[in-house]
């Protein structure tokens, strides 16, 4: 252990340099080559070493640090004795970490799945008592909105709401009163949402149902119906609205049993519910906007006109119309719009009456 010229051969011991290898002990610093295999002379013996620097022993450093750590004291040595024998590979540092572990106050053999929401079926039964429940993080914070901006100035100034809080709506209003025939296919259970209690509707406006009992099935204002019989039963199922459009029929009815007519505009935004199979863009209820504008003398121009000023208060400039079909309103139109935030085109329907 230590630097090569402080170890001795194994005669040196007992002995001093030897006379008979090939290779002058004192070119080897008085280290025979091993193996060594020559007879030793005594320690004592004058060995004539020209030009040699006789000393009484051999101070090693490193050896000395060595022996050191050996002996448990590594601590001892400068951060410079360390770092020189860790370069030279002679010294490796090891971390070790030791835990201490004892039972605590909620020690189980079982993992219990902890409960993240109170149920109406835990609190009738009574197991929320015997369940662990996850502690919530009130100091979290939450996600920061994506989005949130005030409503465009087109619409707040010159439209009045519609009232649109009766969520359950009788078919009449939904359907009937919007002349989509009872065998549509959107009047289907797996299209709309059906209630079983209460399941119809108490009444319906007797003179106006007759009005639409007759366009149903003979035809009237220019329209020659769709000639198949149409039943009261169907009109009085109550469903979940699929559309603010019924509210917008109850509007209209209201308006037209005025005495006298005056224009108004209306506009709504609220859900609306339909049977559809749950996916990353499907829901089973969403938002839908929706405006009514009745007044004498307008034209499909002054529809689009109104269109185009609300979607480029929202930011779409890029919009096409297209002439569409609908049973309620003719003529009907869609339309067509590009965002370049979001990269791709986008469909958004509208109808004129």
């Amino acid at each position: 252990m230590g630097v090569p010229w402080s170890q001795e051969c194994p005669g040196t011991a007992a002995g001093g340099p030897c006379r008979s290898c090939p290779q002058p002990p004192w070119s080897l610093g008085g280290v025979c080559p091993p193996p060594c295999p020559h007879p030793r002379l005594p320690r004592d013996a004058a060995i004539p070493v020209p030009g040699a620097l006789q000393v009484a022993e051999v101070q090693d450093g490193v050896q000395e640090s060595l022996r050191r750590v050996q002996q448990g004291k590594a601590e001892s040595l400068s951060e410079r004795d360390r770092a020189e024998l860790k370069r030279r590979k002679l010294l490796l540092e090891v971390t070790l970490k030791s835990y201490w572990i004892r039972k605590g106050s909620a020690f189980s053999t079982a993992v219990a799945r902890q409960e993240t929401e109170l149920t109406p079926e835990m609190i009738a039964t009574g197991s929320w008592r015997q369940r662990p429940f996850k502690p919530y993080n009130f100091s979290a914070l939450g996600l920061p909105p994506a989005c949130g901006h005030d409503p465009p100035d087109t619409v707040a100034p010159r439209f009045t709401e519609m009232p649109t809080d009766n969520f359950v709506e009788s078919s009449f209003w939904n359907f009937d009163a919007l002349f989509q025939p009872q065998q549509h296919p959107a009047r289907d259970q797996h299209d709309t949402f059906f209630l079983q209690d209460p399941a119809e509707a108490p009444e319906l406006p007797a003179g106006y149902t007759a009005k639409v009992k007759k366009v149903h099935s003979q035809g009237g204002y220019g329209s020659q119906g769709y000639k198949y019989e149409w039943r009261l039963e169907e009109a009085r199922r109550n469903l979940l609205r699929t559309h603010t459009t019924s509210a917008s029929a109850r509007v209209l009815y209201q308006l037209a049993r005025q005495e006298k007519f005056s224009p108004v505009k209306y506009f709504s935004i609220d859900r609306v519910f339909r049977n559809e199979s749950l996916d990353a863009t499907h829901l089973a209820e969403f938002h839908q906007v929706e405006g009514v504008v009745a007044d004498r003398g307008l034209t499909l121009g002054h529809l689009m006109g109104t269109l185009r000023q609300f979607f480029t208060k929202l930011g779409i400039t890029q919009l096409r119309f297209k002439p569409a079909y609908n049973p309620y309103t003719e003529p009907s139109m869609e339309v067509f719009s590009y965002h370049k935030g979001e990269g791709a085109p986008g469909g958004l329907r509208s109808v004129c009456a």
